[in-house]
């Protein structure tokens, strides 16, 4: 696990300078503690921080081929590089170590930016070819690994693995993009290539970017398979026979990213997921695996018994660290500089603090991440199809006034539960993804999103989700639709969450549920292998049956969840709420009269938490991040001037 950066200018007379990799690369030191490194080539420069995981003496980067005409900076690991080294070595090409970094460069010698679709792991890497003059960026299939970057009307390319090593270079300014912000406050990310910043883009999973002379292509080279209804119904009732083929695929992913030459570990809520992680290992044959987990004083929200469930049955050296509401919000604006967003999800946080408790162990850790997008773990999928699959028929059914005059009755329903489960409903939206998913599961409705922007929002806001839409799955499977879906959008703000914050403590974390041969396989299984009733994971759990205690299979979903409403009721998390969210530094964006209202409710009882904390969060990014963005910026800028 690593951190890079880099330009690379369009015109061939200006040089990228030290100074300007050197500012770069300080921004991400937390990513690389170990080594440092940089490659200048006249308008070109690649920066290096390395956390050294693999080949710890001879695996320093920038790294390039015997002729030097093939540089490349890398994060992440590449669990099959020995299985195409013997080819390339046939092929007469000479490997000065034994990395995968260098397995890439020679790999790419071969068959160009392309050969990114031959790798299996978690990668980002920015690769110059001087002979081609050609810088080339590519991101993992998932998107597990970060890849930012900026083009500016000249053509100057600015990227790294995280935002504020952009606005290091001196060559960008942050500047809030006010049209991503709906978006943001509906589902706490902002989906396709765009950010909160405006100019700055993500890489997409599953790309490679090629820059030559200003000019770029953005190019896929995976996707998941099409649809093959045909194929799923011969294996729908056998759910046994696919928990069988289930394990044995996962435990081969476990197996793959157990690649390390330095102590390894596994964070273990007790949930389903980590618990089968930590069994996979066990049956691997690793011996005394370390486990971290994180607890909080108030038991009600504590998963530290079932965890410790998990680490007596396979013999884990088991540690735990609690979490108070006092630590919780003072790391918090810390911690959104880490990220470079706003922190969409609370549990951010007790990840940096068992990242933290970890970090003393172990550089290496395996996480459960991914298996509830892959296997619909979560319980909005069974109502989002009840929704659309309703919310057609009433839409076909009734005549148009009789269909508004039902939405509105659901809708006038009051602000209690059942007033809002109906206005989230079929009874009140129409059978569409964009009503009957997005909008019926956003953490902050339409109205409410308006009301805080001061104006109406604009529609929905989900024209970039609904591009991201696979409108052919969605006619023949729409779970599988929802799914891909969510591993296009909200997956990869639960990634960007575990790289950030695992990162922040300087050490790797690796989730093997999302390697893309695993992913593959479980897009192609028939609905009713996922989703059988209202419980989501149905293979998943016929696997975890036979191998987990009897306690962990059937209880409720566990994750490091966060006892954040009531915090937010005390006095360090008013305190915050008032100074932040409510105080009057930085330009509002979002009415004050909105956020007090909500903050009044919450106060009297009525839970508001969700809503309180996109608020918070975003207000915290807001008045501390981007001005220290903005610092940075003009450092940067006034070096690159004086």
């Amino acid at each position: 696990m690593c951190g890079l950066c880099g330009v690379a200018f369009a015109d061939p007379a200006r040089v990228a300078s030290r100074e300007t990799i050197e500012r770069m690369n300080a921004t991400i030191a937390h990513r690389g503690p170990d080594d440092s490194g940089m490659f200048l080539a006249g308008p070109v420069g690649l920066g290096h921080r390395r956390l050294s995981i693999v080949d710890l003496t001879t695996g320093h980067q920038p790294m390039a081929n015997e002729d030097g005409t093939v540089s490349i900076v890398f994060n992440g690991e590449i669990y099959n590089h020995a299985d195409f080294r013997d080819r390339l070595l046939a092929r007469g090409h000479r490997f000065r170590t034994r990395s995968d970094t260098e397995a890439i460069i020679h790999l790419y010698e071969e068959q160009g930016p392309a050969c990114a679709a031959e790798l299996r792991g978690m990668f980002a890497y920015a690769l110059w070819d001087q002979g081609r003059r050609r810088l080339v960026l590519a991101r993992d299939h998932s998107g597990i690994k970060p890849m930012y970057f900026a083009l500016d009307r000249d053509g100057n390319l600015v990227f790294g693995s995280e935002i504020k090593a952009l606005f290091a270079s001196g060559l960008l300014e942050p500047e809030l993009d006010g049209a991503a912000v709906p978006e943001y406050l509906a589902t706490g990310h902002v989906s396709g290539e765009r950010t909160l910043f405006k100019g700055i883009r993500k890489l997409p999973p599953g790309h490679w970017l090629s820059w030559e002379a200003g000019k770029v292509v953005i190019e896929s080279y995976w996707k998941l398979p099409a649809w093959d209804g045909a194929a799923a119904a011969g294996s729908t009732g056998d759910l046994a026979a696919a928990g069988d083929e289930f394990w044995r695929r996962f435990v081969d992913s476990v197996r793959s990213q157990l690649m390390s030459d330095v102590p390894l570990g596994a964070f273990l809520s007790g949930g389903l997921d980590s618990s089968l992680l930590v069994a996979a290992m066990h049956e691997l044959g690793v011996s005394s695996t370390s486990t971290f987990s994180v607890g909080y004083a108030e038991a009600g929200s504590s998963e530290l018994p079932w965890a410790r469930v998990a680490a007596r049955a396979f013999g884990t050296r088991h540690h735990e660290v609690t979490l108070g509401e006092s630590r919780f919000f003072e790391v918090m604006p810390e911690l959104t500089w880490h990220r470079d967003l706003p922190l969409t999800f609370s549990a951010s946080i007790p990840l940096f603090i068992v990242s933290e408790l970890a970090a003393g162990t172990v550089k290496v850790v395996l996480t459960g991440e991914g298996s509830d997008e892959l296997f619909a773990g979560y319980g909005r999928y069974p109502r989002a199809l009840l929704n659309l699959r309703w919310g057609r028929h009433l839409d076909a059914a009734l005549p148009g006034t009789l269909r508004r005059g039902l939405a509105r009755l659901a809708g006038g329903l009051g602000e209690g539960y059942l007033g809002s489960r109906a206005r989230r409903s079929f009874l009140h939206l129409p059978g569409t993804v964009e009503a009957a998913y997005l909008e019926a599961f956003a953490e902050i409705d339409a109205p409410a999103r308006s009301a805080l922007l001061g104006h109406a929002a604009n529609g929905w806001g989900y024209a970039e989700p609904l591009r991201l839409l696979d409108r052919e799955v969605l006619a023949a499977n729409p779970l599988e639709a929802l799914l891909r879906l969510d591993q296009r959008t909200y997956l990869e703000e639960l990634l960007m969450k575990q790289d950030t914050m695992s990162m922040a403590s300087s050490i790797e974390s690796r989730v093997p549920f999302l390697d893309h041969r695993l992913m593959e396989w479980a897009a192609g299984l028939a609905p009713g292998l996922k989703l059988r009733g209202m419980t989501g994971k149905a293979v998943v759990r016929a696997a975890a049956a036979a191998r987990l205690p009897r306690e962990l299979v059937g209880g409720p979903k566990r994750g490091f969840l966060v006892p954040i409403g009531e915090w937010l009721r005390g006095s360090h998390g008013r305190r915050l709420m008032e100074e932040t969210a409510l105080g009057d530094a930085g330009a509002p964006v979002l009415d004050h009269a909105a956020i007090r209202r909500v903050w009044d409710r919450h106060r009297s009882g009525q839970d508001e938490t969700a809503r309180l904390w996109r608020v918070l969060a975003f207000r915290l990014w807001q008045t501390d991040t981007l001005p220290r963005m903005a610092a940075l910026a003009g450092a940067g800028k006034g070096a690159l001037t004086g």
